[in-house]
């Protein structure tokens, strides 16, 4: 339950939203950004996310992402998501 509180508390401070109650060792979280280009952005700077469209049927770009509360209490990480993250709104849809 620590865990949880710090990571949805950390990805608040950062400009993310809880899409459903968090419940467990996962938070879905909206991020305002296509969870696909901000993974590969997040890659290039050695962080690994779930982005939403893994989990759909059929891949579709959402906002939505899956984050291990466990494993996202550290705020590089944070700062590395909301600076890619604006990275992209400033490159809009297509950059």
């Amino acid at each position: 339950d620590a865990a949880r509180v710090r990571s949805l508390a950390l990805a608040a401070e950062h400009g993310c939203t809880p899409a459903a109650p968090a419940q467990g060792l996962f938070a879905w979280l909206d991020a305002g950004v296509d969870t696909d280009r901000l993974a590969q952005a997040l890659l290039d700077d050695g962080w690994l996310i779930a982005p939403g469209s893994l989990f759909h049927a059929t891949r579709r770009p959402t906002p939505l992402m899956r984050v291990n509360v466990a494993a996202s209490q550290d705020r590089a990480f944070w700062r590395a998501l909301a600076l890619r993250r604006d990275e992209l709104l400033r490159k809009g849809p297509r950059g």
